[in-house]
């Protein structure tokens, strides 16, 4: 049996997820394909994400209305996750999301109520898991 390669977006993506986030993405081309970029402001940066070869949005809804879009990653500002994650497992796709995934607990509980009911998973990434300052 082939195992499936997940289309996969950047939501928010800024200086980290240029950095670090995109590029070990496309290091995992065997698990991952980028399919696209969105950022708030894509005309401002739109040469620094280009290198990438994927879609770019500046809107939200037409990224996550892409039909092959299997799972995000969201790397936005805190204050934001919630309503993006939200968005993204209402329309059945996966979700990964920085730390914080959201910045209080009834966020949590209505973002894992919409993953159960959708059957896709949720989780939040944690970066540093042996960085010395821990």
């Amino acid at each position: 049996m082939k195992k499936k390669i997940i289309n996969i977006g950047v939501l928010g993506a800024g200086k980290h997820a240029n950095k670090n986030t995109i590029p070990a993405i496309l290091e995992l081309k065997k698990k991952f394909r980028l399919l696209a970029i969105h950022k708030r402001n894509i005309k401002k940066d739109k040469k620094i994400f280009q290198k990438f070869k994927c879609k770019l949005f500046d809107n939200l809804d037409k990224i996550l209305e892409l039909k092959n879009l299997d799972a995000v990653y969201i790397s936005s500002p805190p204050r934001f996750h919630f309503s993006m994650a939200k968005k993204a497992l209402l329309l059945n796709k996966h979700v990964i999301i920085e730390k914080p995934a959201v910045i209080n607990f009834n966020q949590a509980k209505i973002l894992k109520k919409i993953a159960n009911k959708n059957k896709v998973i949720i989780m939040e990434a944690f970066m540093y898991k042996f960085h010395n300052q821990f």
